[in-house]
């Protein structure tokens, strides 16, 4: 099913109040929905089922209650008509949401203003996304007019770094869920120092939240650097047994960090890496993979699907846990490299298998 991502965020009324645990409902008329059109609601940090109803009337609904917001997604189950997915935020106010489904068949369209009522929070998402969107817009259009490299890389920087300022202009003075989630996702292009500010304008109960935690642990932590000794990493396996990576010491390292909604990852458990395993069988070597799943059904199916025979272990914390902190993950796949006394040798995203096997090779007859 086409994967159209209606860009919406449903916040706590009042920015900067105190987060507080309430029931809430979701109210949903779309127009052109069919009847008996079964409704996922799926948590969209996790990738796990929420709940599920069906449409009578064009209309669906959903009643919970929430101790704070979290992204989430409705997703329709149909195997015949490609209907849009819709991401937005739940959180423990009621919602309505009215419009069409003609509105939402066009790529990344937000419904109107309008079509939204019980957050005050939505008039930021809408005026945040659309001006990311003609922002993207314009970088592929200078791009598709130019071959030469330094113009390229000229405009790239360019809207990479309007995209900062914009970020930082415009979500800084509005502390909030919303905001909070998008820093936290472009966290990496943002200083430090300009974090720390944001995070401290946060109300006490968002600085309590998953995200609020995840924020002030990324700002204090230092990532590792190529040339530096490694930090511990006490994970569990599948079945629950700890694993720690200093019971390694000695031995030549490689970290895979992955998750199950990333197709190269995938590919390379399949192919990539039972080479690698097969080929330093007989020698000091490890291979561990990291998954950065959030949830645990997910690592588990992807880890059957892959044939995963050899160290998997997470922490299910994904790209915010302690241990992507620690190794400065931002992307995956990506691959550390640690020697035998430790030392973090390479970090890269993405390499080839012959940029692995020719470091992995360096290392062997160095021991």
């Amino acid at each position: 099913m086409k994967k159209v991502l209606v860009i919406l965020s449903i916040l706590f009324i009042g920015c900067n109040q105190q987060l507080k645990k309430g029931a809430y409902t979701i109210n949903v008329e779309i127009t052109g929905l069919k009847d008996s059109l079964k409704v996922l609601l799926v948590n969209t940090e996790t990738h796990a089922l929420f709940d599920s109803t069906y449409v009578k009337n064009n209309k669906f609904s959903f009643n919970h209650t929430s101790k704070t917001p979290f992204p989430g997604m409705f997703f329709f189950d149909d195997k015949k008509t490609d209907y849009p997915n819709i991401n937005f935020w739940i959180e423990d106010h009621n919602i309505n949401i009215k419009s069409d489904l003609k509105k939402l068949e066009n790529g990344f369209i937000s419904f109107n203003k309008g079509d939204i009522k019980g957050s005050l929070n939505n008039s930021l998402s809408i005026k945040y996304h659309s001006l990311i969107d003609s922002i993207y817009k314009k970088r592929s259009e200078y791009l598709k007019n130019t071959k030469n490299k330094k113009e390229i890389d000229s405009i790239k920087t360019y809207y990479k770094n309007l995209r900062r300022n914009f970020i930082t202009g415009l979500l800084f003075k509005k502390p909030c869920s919303f905001s909070l989630n998008e820093i936290e996702i472009y966290r990496t292009v943002i200083p430090k120092d300009s974090l720390s500010l944001f995070y401290n304008s946060l109300p006490k109960g968002l600085k309590n939240t998953k995200a609020g935690k995840y924020l002030y642990s990324y700002i204090h932590l230092k990532p590792l650097k190529e040339g530096e000794l490694y930090r511990d990493i006490i994970a569990k396996d599948l079945q629950g047994n700890i694993v720690k990576l200093s019971g390694f010491k000695g031995k030549t390292i490689l970290l895979d960090f992955w998750d199950r909604y990333c197709p190269p990852c995938r590919i390379q458990n399949k192919d990539k890496l039972p080479l690698i395993l097969k080929k330093y069988k007989k020698e000091n070597f490890v291979l561990i993979s990291y998954s950065l799943d959030k949830d645990y059904n997910n690592w588990k199916i992807a880890s059957k699907e892959d044939t995963i025979n050899w160290i998997n272990i997470s922490d299910l914390g994904g790209f915010n846990g302690e241990t992507a902190f620690n190794y400065g993950i931002v992307a995956r796949p990506t691959f550390v490299l640690i020697d035998k006394n430790g030392i973090v040798v390479k970090n890269s995203i993405s390499p080839s298998l012959e940029e692995i096997t020719l470091e992995i090779d360096k290392l062997l007859k160095e021991n």
